[in-house]
């Protein structure tokens, strides 16, 4: 048997129904012709399934690479947090001293009020006993 034939009759076992009895050459070689045609389209029609497969794996890895490249990396994020921070902390000391330092003159104030007020009960006491004549006016 020549190669050729061998390697068309392994095909035709491999691939599927032979009737060896009922095959001369011509036929043989055109349904080879049939199956490996029928593989060819196969094989393309799962290429393409697997370049569209591939295409939505490479645009899920753009969108990841634009992703790393928009988004801000996690050190600059915290530097930017830790900054805010001790800034909110420094605007909060100075608010503290600023309340501080109104209370403290609102508590001068309270004294200055009350030691006018007895200033003066006091002066209008010693007028009152003055003109009602409870102290005796030089004459």
């Amino acid at each position: 048997m020549k190669p050729y034939l061998f390697i068309l009759f392994s095909l035709l076992f491999l691939v599927g129904d032979v009737r060896p009895q009922n095959w001369n050459v011509n036929s043989l070689k055109e349904y080879v012709d049939t199956r490996l045609d029928a593989i060819d389209k196969a094989v393309t029609k799962a290429e393409t399934a697997t370049e569209k497969r591939f295409e939505g794996v490479n645009e899920f890895r753009n969108t990841l690479a634009d992703q790393q490249r928009t988004f801000m990396p996690r050190a600059e994020s915290e530097n930017q947090c830790n900054s805010l921070s001790e800034r909110i902390s420094a605007i909060e000391t100075k608010m503290e001293k600023l309340e501080g330092s109104k209370s403290g003159g609102n508590v001068v104030y309270a004294y200055l009020t009350a030691v006018i007020s007895t200033v003066i009960a006091i002066v209008s006491f010693g007028i009152m006993i003055y003109r009602t004549g409870m102290i005796n006016r030089p004459k």
